[in-house]
């Protein structure tokens, strides 16, 4: 299955258009860096973009497996102390009595 970010690398229909502002210093950086790449400025944003949303993706991606690793995250089999409810309560009632 191709998720959204491989569909957009595969997408060279840019039918859709937009109007954006940048700050004078923001357009010069860019300007310095497409001179050497030889790119058009709406190339160069399109790149910009979507390398953002690769790395919001791979940030949540990250974000999800942390989540999934995080005590209490797992699964019910995985700890003796989670087999049922009641070992659970009694497991949370020994974890506090820790501290």
């Amino acid at each position: 299955m191709i998720n959204e970010t491989q569909q957009s690398e595969k997408d060279n229909k840019y039918s859709q258009r937009t109007q954006i502002s940048l700050s004078p210093n923001i357009r010069n950086q860019i300007e310095k860096r497409r001179k050497i790449s030889g790119e058009s400025l709406s190339a160069y944003v399109r790149k910009a973009v979507s390398e953002r949303v690769k790395l919001e993706e791979t940030s949540n991606t990250e974000k999800m497996r942390a989540i999934n690793d995080f005590v209490g995250a797992g699964e019910k089999t995985k700890n003796l102390n989670w087999s049922s409810d009641k070992k659970i309560i009694d497991w949370q009632r020994a974890l506090r009595m820790d501290t």
